[in-house]
């Protein structure tokens, strides 16, 4: 009985072990899938943000005809590839609020710096679209001891 229960427990231990060993290939699979092999640095044509290759889908035919609504007809020609945020609102029939036809295109690099890679320029943008500044709430003073005595 005893060595019944002890190859009992041997096999559930390689049991777990394949299970595990399984998992952790597929999530290096994935992780491969995901960033090994989908490069960064492709460009929306519509927001000029980066992405990864993967992320960027060709316009169709119903997409172009919203972007000839907001620009000459032959700018909606180059548009090739646009990120998930700009598809939505294409979809939607409507012009994605950061697009470059709304004035949000990054400007041309002063010629004071130096020669930047793609992710740092875009950190030294002028301008940060989601950040948000807002008014600092006022509080109340409590009866409470306060924990910065």
């Amino acid at each position: 009985q005893q060595q019944d229960a002890v190859d009992d427990v041997k096999a559930r231990r390689l049991t777990d072990y394949t299970v595990k060993l399984s998992e952790s290939a597929s999530a290096t699979r994935t992780f491969e899938t995901d960033f090994v092999n989908n490069p960064f640095g492709y460009v929306c044509d519509l927001c000029e943000r980066l992405w990864h290759m993967k992320d960027l889908t060709p316009v169709s035919s119903a997409m172009r005809e919203t972007l000839s609504l907001a620009a000459p007809p032959e700018w909606g020609e180059t548009v090739a590839r646009v990120c998930t945020t700009c598809k939505n609102f294409l979809v939607k029939q409507k012009i994605p609020l950061f697009s470059v036809t709304n004035g949000y295109r990054y400007p041309p690099m002063p010629p004071g710096l130096p020669v930047l890679n793609d992710v740092a320029e875009r950190l030294l943008s002028p301008r940060i679209p989601f950040v948000q500044i807002r008014r600092q709430h006022v509080t109340t003073l409590t009866t409470e001891p306060s924990l910065w005595q």
